[in-house]
């Protein structure tokens, strides 16, 4: 559109300066705005304006009394227009512009500082494009400025907004004002408006006011309607009298035009050879423009072109190119500038309109809406005349600007094409260019063909006009749909292939694609060759990189990209070059842009050299470049398929999956075990890149050692037909990486090998692939080993077996017998043939079979042996380790020991092995296999256990049958499984062979059928095994009660390790008594008859103040719960089963029972031990703590009725006697541990009076009851309501410690906290408190212990919230517990950083009916028990303030609560009547609190099964918790902050899902902004349940989840859209959760699937556009993505998914950096930091990980107990808090994060 202007310089006569002066006394001495009253008849100042010319008045030349500093000013005109968009006036000082305009009908007052982002208030809630006159009024007090539009007769309501500026502003500077808009619209307004004002303004004015003295005030007033037009047009000055006031302004002038054919506007071009000449001159001046609109699906078509005849001088045009708008234009002959428009494809099927202005110092192009200005190189002027103007299309492209790439014409729509501002109709021109049938009026419908079915197989679809191609460059596949399997070739070094390109072709823009996969880090890959010029591409490989040289209009450019490429994994490599420019990528990594030197150069080819050339010197090959060894597949050359080409032709050898054979060359054969080869050593691992083949039947061998000067050592061997590679350093826990156990490699075929050391997202990480399957091994240190000494392949000398650390370190014996082929250590295949051949070795040159010696019936191993060939003598020998037999062939007695071989009653013997700091070793399977001959029915044969954790395995006997038990999962179930068929203890010789997996258990009894248990939940490590006992337990200096045995253990083999010849040799080894070695072949003595046991009760007369256990008499076990009666009598009694009453047991060790008298009885006649001969009834059905548990409950319930009844007969009001609490029941009857749960103790201690002394005895683990208790350390809890306590390290007979497995003084104390003043917790008059403690202590109502600590609050038994306290990460795992008091063995580690971090709970809010339940077994000790609270104190949604002080809770059932995050305290209530909250979100700098609030609104039966609840929008003041007054009642189903925060977004449908309203609120003014309607279901008339917005705000996300198939349906709404329906609206439909979507910028999205899919999709469109792929190519995830969470900067997303791994992602490269293991179970949340140092996730494991993002490693984790559902972190990284849920009871958890110097190593 052409604009014409008036730049008018203020000067006497041109504007009035009015100096006023006014009397002003509002009484106080403030000045006040003087109110001005308007009298008619009134003369009045107009300006018109026609939409394209503006006015520039200069506030330079007022004289400097107007600049004065003032608190108020005022602006003030009317104003009136029937057009809804242009800019009213801009204000510009020092590069601050303050702006109204109107949009889409409404006023926009626009405050752009320059630094941050434009501020936008909107004026009103009405349209103002009616024709009807207001007065727009400013009023300016300091920064706070407050403005009103009115009409003129004052029958509407004025329409006000308040608006406070950042900084100091005042209008009357020496600036500049425009009314009616600038020369640039688009340029002075970033591209917010377009459009110059259309419309007559009228009496401008500027006033300012100040106070000279008190009661008198001057008025500075200047009038901008004063000025000369004199010969410029396109503003209409006119004065006018207004009698009255007027109601509407003039209309736009228009005339009646003659009757002619309706225009054609809008066309489709459907022939890409069809283009239209619509002018035969371009005139180009000042202002002159080009703006249409167009629409299309394909993604290359040159859209207009205008220029002379002379090449490449005076053009401009505009293309799509790859999908983007791209605009070019040279001037004058000068630079040619081509400018890139569009960030995002405008490819994507919807309309957009672009404008291009031609200015003298710039060209301005305006694509939809947002301006883009290219400035004019110095010199260059805009050219008169460019000839024709060609439009979709040119006549011959060849002759096309060597700067414009497309080549072929636009198909699509156009719309409304004008030029310089002339509306073009095509009516003429389809006829006289005979254009119709090629093109056609209207718009057609351009269906998206990839859209209406799954067109391709694999591949990425792209949509072509009326077709679809698939793209396959990047997968295994070719074809149409790519569905075959590709074409491969395979490359040896000797192979090369040529390929004639007849008649040779010459390209404009090159795609050249290709797939490899290779050990060679030097090699050519292709090279092209021109039949004339020389010029050439060449791709190779160099050092493991790409090197891509070019050789165009004589001029050679050389560029690298990748890194250790050679790594025998498929890599995709793509060379795109659009004219001059050049972009190299390798796979998603980040690409390389080169612009090559020259201009106007073409790329001729015909022929391409592949994998190697015959002719050098023909095609400038340098001499030392190698011929190709790998596999090439998919090579394109501009979407031509090379090899499917050859294939076809039969111009050479090609192969498809699955027949692709192995790249074999180089092959040998070491035919015996001593037939090594001796190379230069590896160096280092640092760069590890070993690649080769072998094939063998043999199942053991070495077949690479390398050793270094410090005893570092390297190797990779066969063990028992597994593969696996072996890193040990000094110092150092060693590394084993291996295939699966289920995966066997002695079959004689061929196996692929490659191992990798390589940085994997910020993480080292060892890698073994065979065959294509991945075992990965995160490792950190290895790259520092040095391994200078020789490298063996083959074996390795015999002398280094005798060797101990070598012998310890390798499984394999022996050396490699089998072939070996394709060796590469990453420096160049070495000739392993001609090594032999110099050192003298015997080899084969060639794959031959070996025939085993093994094979014969006389060479066979018993009971399982492995046998080997020897590697001389031409024997074989047996492997008989793993077999718990000996000898030659697994047939004799293994070395063994004696236990109790003296037989001295009671006097068993053992052994205790402990590993050195050094082989402590974690595993992930274990195998053990022993042999047994005993007498013995009952006894411990084998026990290991940690050095920290409570992981363990026992082999037992249990009535002469073996039962192992044992707990790897850290959880503190035991698991169990027992052989109950065969007889162990009959004297004879068994062997007995465990093996757990982390799915599974299997016992093996004399290699019978398998017993086999499966785990539910999968096990992890076996971490630190410190010990193992053989023939008992060992405990405080003793043998372990009732664990000892007689007989003979032989072959101990604990995963690998034969333990007992290192006893032999006395080797960190303890023996306890009477063992000895066992003669062979083994034999008993006699059986040992002990003495005969003593009566099991007896009865002392006088019992003394503590526990007196008479003679004979069995003490109780610290695991079995004891019994008894308890009574007081007014203010307490002694108590039955613990304390000061004698308690016995029956001979087979079950337990008495618990019973309750009522205080005032009198004694039972006897005394206590009668109490407790009375109470322990030895007539059960059950024996131990099953028979205290129910007899404990019978009688108290007997007791309880009578005591009832004595209280109602002898009770007078205010005289009754206290009453006893009852027994409690025994311990966890599955614990393995000498420590029980606690609820039983609390629930009875808490049913008693405060007065009751009396508690039940069995607690937990044996802790008793009476006037003095207290607390087991690692057990269950008497009550808390004794008289005195017990001293910190006193000892106690209910107190058991395992003090072999870890040491106390390791654990320190981090506090307690106790909840008050709270509406959750706040202690009452009968609320007490509990304590639970890793040790015990006497002090007075509290306990202490070194230990960290636990604090609960609970009435009357049922805790309303429970709180952990503070636990620290300095253990191995960096794994923490609620309740670490418990948790033995940990030890301070040295972590990858600097810092440690650890997590101390704040406060946990829960509705837990009972306490926290600990098992000293479990890695957390914490057992969260289900209850019927949940729903007391729900919290449903949770979010921290900025400052991280504070976090804001909402819940289904009460209104948002504020809480202190330090301390947990509740800090205030949001006001109102409120019965629940939910969608809660700070805005405006936390001053405002937004949410929903609960409804009673009606629900109809279809939306109650959908989840449907109704809500209504409400907005707190954040500071004091009032509501605040809503004007309207809005209702809303899904709710979202945009992004000024100033506004919010919320969605509601219809009752029965029948159509969908979108509502932008503005905050501030407490009003809606916009509205918009889509009137039709979705889904199954579902509702909307997630609602987000671009990044931009201007498209709108509305998700529903359709109810009939669970997917996730998203409808896209424009906000620009200036029509208040919706009707047709871009809608996606994924197989996905709608919440599990992040917003990215350039409007796109990503969206988290059920099948593990990570799909990047466009806001705009609703397409998918790709995906995010992990590193091997596949779904992002293994299973269904559960959350993703994008960094604040845009840089990073993490997706938390089911398959229990984190992976955190580069959004600009959009590549996998690294995956997070350490959660067992699905992952359900996450979060990054804002400084993008830390991630935070959440699991259904019921743990809280902290990882740290440069590298993926865990930095430390939290043991939560409940489904960790949501979880967030404060801007300061200071404070966690998450959401949980078990069993339907909800938790609120705050943690603080605690971070801390590590400077040493401690040791535990």
């Amino acid at each position: 559109m052409a604009r014409s202007g008036l730049l008018t310089l203020l000067r006497p006569g041109l504007v009035f300066f009015v100096l006023a002066a006014v009397f002003i006394d509002d009484g106080n001495g403030q000045i006040e705005f003087p109110k001005e009253e308007t009298k008619y008849p009134k003369l009045v100042n107009t300006l018109t304006f026609d939409g394209s010319s503006y006015i520039q008045f200069d506030f330079n030349m007022l004289e400097s009394l107007f600049f004065r500093p003032t608190p108020l000013e005022r602006i003030q005109f009317y104003f009136s227009t029937w057009v809804p968009d242009g800019l009213v006036f801009l204000h510009d000082y020092n590069g601050r512009k303050i702006y109204l305009a109107m949009r889409g009908g409404r006023l926009v007052f626009v405050d752009d500082d320059g630094k941050s982002a434009p501020r936008e208030i909107v004026i009103g809630n009405k349209r103002f494009d009616d024709g009807r006159w207001y007065l727009f009024e400013l009023k300016r007090r300091d920064m706070v400025i407050n403005m009103t539009v009115s009409d003129l007769y004052q029958n509407q309501r004025p329409h006000q907004r308040e608006y406070t500026f950042r900084t100091p502003t005042q209008f009357i500077v020496p600036g500049l004002v425009y009314p009616g808009g600038t020369e640039n619209t688009a340029e002075s307004t970033n591209g917010r408006f377009t459009k110059n004002f259309q419309g007559t303004i009228a009496d401008v004015k500027f006033s300012s006011y100040y106070q000279n003295v008190k009661s008198l005030v001057t008025k500075n007033e200047v009038l901008l309607d004063t000025f000369s037009l004199g010969n410029n047009i396109g503003v209409i000055l006119e004065q006018v009298t207004w009698e009255d006031p007027p109601i509407f302004g003039p209309k736009p002038t228009t005339t009646t035009p003659k009757p002619t054919p309706s225009p054609v506007t809008t066309i489709t071009i459907m022939d890409p050879d069809a283009y239209a000449a619509v002018t035969e001159r371009f005139l180009m001046r000042p202002g002159s423009s080009i703006e249409f609109k167009f629409r299309t699906i394909t993604k290359e078509g040159l859209l207009m072109y205008a220029g002379s005849p002379m090449y490449g001088r005076n053009f401009t045009t505009l293309e799509i190119y790859d999908g983007k708008l791209y605009h070019i234009f040279n001037f004058n002959g000068m630079e040619t500038t081509r400018t890139l428009i569009s960030e995002s494809e405008v490819s994507d099927g919807i309309t957009h309109q672009v404008e291009i202005r031609y200015y003298n110092e710039n060209v301005t192009i305006i694509l939809d809406g947002r301006a883009k200005v290219v400035p004019l190189n110095r010199g260059v002027s805009l050219p008169d005349n460019l000839g024709r103007v060609y439009v979709g299309g040119f006549e011959t492209y060849l002759s096309l600007p060597w700067h414009t790439w497309a080549r072929t014409g636009y198909q699509g729509c156009l719309e409304d094409v004008r030029i310089n501002g002339a509306l073009l109709d095509f009516s003429q021109v389809l006829t006289l260019q005979q254009l119709v049938g090629r093109m056609q009026e209207g718009c057609m419908s351009m269906p998206k063909q990839c859209t209406t079915a799954n067109r391709c197989v694999n591949g990425y679809c792209q949509n072509l006009w009326g077709d679809y191609m698939c793209d396959c460059r990047a997968t295994e596949y070719t074809g149409r749909h790519c569905q075959t399997p590709a074409w491969t070739a395979l490359f040896n070094g000797n192979r090369r292939y040529k390929m004639t390109v007849s008649p040779q072709r010459e390209y404009h823009v090159n795609d050249i694609s290709f797939r490899f996969k290779t050990m060679a880090k030097d090699g050519l890959i292709f090279q092209t060759r021109a039949q004339a010029n020389g010029d050439f591409i060449r791709a190779e490989l160099e050092d493991g990189r790409i090197k891509i040289t070019t050789y165009l209009d004589k001029k050679t450019t050389v560029r690298y990209v990748g890194n250790n490429l050679n790594d025998m994994e498929w890599h995709t490599m793509y060379i795109q070059r659009r004219g001059g420019h050049m972009e190299l990528w390798v796979d998603k990594k980040d690409s390389q842009k080169t612009i090559l030197p020259g201009e106007g150069f073409k790329l001729f080819i015909s022929e391409v050299f592949i994998g190697g050339h015959t002719a050098p010197d023909k095609l400038n090959i340098p001499s030392n470049v190698k011929p190709y060894i790998g596999y090439l597949r998919n090579f394109y050359i501009n979407d031509f398929d090379v090899f499917r080409f050859m294939q076809g032709g039969g111009f050479g050898t090609f192969y498809q999956y699955p027949n692709i054979p192995l790249l074999v060359f180089n092959d040998i054969t070491l035919p015996t075990y001593n037939s090594f080869i001796t190379l230069d050593g590896l160096v280092s691992l640092d760069k590890l890149n070993m690649h080769f083949l072998f094939k063998t039947t043999e199942a053991n061998g070495v077949l690479f050692f390398n050793e270094g000067t410090n005893r570092d050592m390297f190797a990779v061997e066969l063990f028992d037909g597994r593969l696996h590679v072996k890193v040990d350093t000094p110092g150092n826990q060693p590394i084993d990486t291996a295939t699966p156990k289920d995966r066997r490699y002695d079959d004689g075929e061929w196996h692929s090998v490659s191992i990798t050391h390589k940085n994997v997202g910020g993480q080292r990480q060892l890698m073994l692939n065979v065959d294509g399957l991945r075992t990965p091994y995160a490792v950190s240190g290895i790259e520092n080993i040095a391994l200078q000494g020789d490298l063996y392949v083959g074996g390795l000398p015999s002398t280094f077996f005798e060797k101990d650390y070598i012998n310890d370190f390798l499984s394999a014996k022996t050396g490699y017998r089998g072939c070996l082929s394709s060796v590469d250590f990453g420096r160049g295949p070495p000739d392993l043939s001609q090594y032999a051949k110099l050192q003298g070795v015997t080899i084969y040159d060639t794959c031959q079979a070996i025939v085993s010696r093994c094979s014969e019936p006389a060479n066979q191993c018993l009971h399982g042996g492995i046998c080997y060939d020897h590697p001389s003598n031409g024997t074989t020998w047996c492997d008989c380790s793993m077999t718990g037999w000996g000898g030659t062939n697994c047939n004799y007695h293994p070395l063994g020991y004696y236990f109790r071989s003296d037989g001295i009653p009671d006097q068993y013997a053992m052994m205790v092995y402990t590993y050195g700091t050094v082989r402590t070793t974690d595993s992930e399977r274990d195998e053990i296999v022993f042999g047994v001959m005993t007498d013995e029915t009952d006894a411990t044969l084998v026990k290991l256990i940690s050095s920290i954790f409570k992981d363990f395995i026992e082999f037992k006997l249990v009535d002469g049958f073996v039962r192992v038990e044992y707990d790897t999962d850290q959880s503190g179930v035991v698991k169990t499984i027992r052989n109950d068929q065969v007889l162990i203890s009959d004297g004879k010789y068994h062997t007995i062979r465990f093996i757990r997996t982390k799915n599974n258990a299997s016992l093996i009894i004399d290699e019978g059928i398998p017993v086999r248990i499966d785990h539910v939940d999968a096990h992890g490590n076996f971490d630190r095994l410190k010990k193992i006992f053989v023939g008992g337990v060992y405990q405080s200096g003793d043998i372990v009660k009732g664990t000892g045995f007689r007989g003979i253990i032989g072959g101990l083999n604990i995963n690998g390790h034969r333990i007992f010849f290192d006893a032999q040799d006395n080797i960190n080894t303890q023996i306890i008594r009477d063992a000895i070695v066992a003669p062979r072949p083994y034999k008993l003595g006699p059986k040992i008859v002990p003495p005969s046991e003593s009566p099991w009760v007896t009865s002392p007369t006088d019992p003394p103040i503590g526990p007196i256990f008479p003679d004979g008499l069995p003490i109780i076990p610290p695991d079995i719960g004891g019994a008894g009666i308890g009574w007081t009598v007014g203010g307490g009694g002694p108590g039955g089963g613990g304390g000061i009453v004698d308690v016995v047991v029956f001979p087979d060790g079950s337990g008495g029972s618990a019973g309750g008298v009522p205080g005032g009885l009198p004694p039972v006649e006897g005394g206590p031990i009668a109490a407790a001969q009375v109470a322990a009834v030895p007539s059960l059905p059950v024996a131990g703590p099953r028979a205290g548990a129910l007899m404990g409950t019978l009688l108290g319930l007997g007791v309880l009725a009578t005591s009832l009844m004595w209280a109602f007969y002898r009770c007078k009001p205010g005289c009754c006697f206290g009453a006893g609490a009852g027994g409690a029941g025994g311990p966890i009857i599955s614990a393995p541990r000498a420590s029980a749960s606690n609820i039983g103790a609390v629930q009875a201690a808490s049913a008693a009076n405060s007065n009751a002394a009396a508690a039940g005895a069995g607690a937990g683990a044996g802790a008793g009851a009476g006037t003095r208790s207290m607390t087991a350390a690692n057990g269950g809890s008497a009550s808390y309501f004794g008289q005195s306590t017990l001293t910190a390290g006193q000892s106690s007979s209910g107190v058991h410690q395992r003090q072999d497995s870890y040491d106390s003084a390791t654990l320190r104390a981090m506090g307690t906290f106790s909840n008050r003043g709270t509406a959750l917790g706040t202690p009452g008059a009968s609320r007490h408190q509990f304590s639970s403690t890793s040790g015990y202590s006497e002090s007075n109502m509290m306990v202490t212990t070194p230990g960290s600590m636990q604090s609960y609050q609970f009435e009357n038994a049922n805790p309303d919230y429970d709180i952990a306290a503070g636990v620290h990460s300095n253990y191995n795992s960096n794994t923490l517990g609620v309740g670490a008091a418990n948790t033995g063995g940990f030890s301070s580690s040295t972590m990858s950083s600097n810092y440690n971090y650890s997590v101390k709970t704040i406060k946990t809010v829960g509705g837990q009916q009972q306490l926290l339940g600990y098992n000293a077994g479990s890695m957390s000790n914490v057992i969260v028990t289900p209850g019927a609270m949940g729903e007391e104190v729900r919290v449903d949604c949770c979010l921290m303030t900025n400052d991280g002080h504070s976090v804001v809770t909402g819940s289904s059932l009460g209104p948002p609560q504020v809480w202190n995050m330090s301390n947990g305290e509740l800090l205030r209530i949001m006001q109102g009547e409120t019965v629940g909250s939910t969608y809660l979100h700070l805005v405006n700098g936390d001053r405002l609190l937004v949410g929903a609030i609960n409804s009673d609104l009606e629900v109809n039966q279809y939306s109650v099964p959908k989840g449907v609840h109704n809500y209504v929008f409400q907005i707190w003041d954040s500071a004091t918790g009032r509501p605040l007054d809503m004007a309207e009642r809005e209702t809303l189903s899904a709710l979202a902050v945009m992004n000024d925060s100033d506004k919010v977004l919320f969605g509601r449908s219809d009752k029965f899902g029948g159509g969908t309203n979108i509502v932008i609120w503005d905050l501030l003014g407490n009003q809606p902004l916009k509205e918009m309607r889509y009137d039709a279901p979705v889904g199954n008339n579902d509702y909307i349940s997630y609602i987000n917005m671009s990044q931009d705000d201007r498209y709108v996300i509305a998700g529903f989840t359709n109810t009939f198939d669970n997917f996730a349906e998203f409808v896209l709404l424009d906000t620009m859209s200036s029509s208040y329906s919706v009707n047709d609206p871009n809608i996606l439909r994924l197989d996905a959760s709608p919440e599990c979507t992040a917003v990215l910028p350039r409007e796109e999205a990503v969206t988290g699937l059920r099948n593990g899919d990570l799909v990047v999709w466009s806001i705009r469109t609703g397409q998918p556009s790709r995906q995010l792929l992990s590193n091997n190519g596949k779904h992002a995830h293994a299973r269904e993505v559960k959350a993703v969470a994008r960094s604040e900067d845009n840089r990073f997303l993490v997706s938390a998914s089911a398959d229990g791994t984190l992976k955190l992602w580069d959004l600009e490269s959009e590549r996998h950096i690294s995956t997070m293991n350490g959660h067992n179970d699905e992952v359900w949340c996450c979060a990054i930091s804002t400084d993008n140092e830390i991630i935070v996730s959440g699991s259904r494991d019921g743990t809280i990980r902290l990882w740290r993002l440069r590298n993926g490693q865990e930095i430390c984790a939290f043991n939560a107990g409940v489904d960790v559902f949501y979880i967030t972190m404060s801007r300061d990284k200071g404070t966690i808090v998450a959401l949980g849920d078990k069993f339907g009871a909800r938790k609120l958890i705050m943690l603080q994060v605690v971070r801390s110097k590590v400077k040493r190593q401690v040791p535990a």
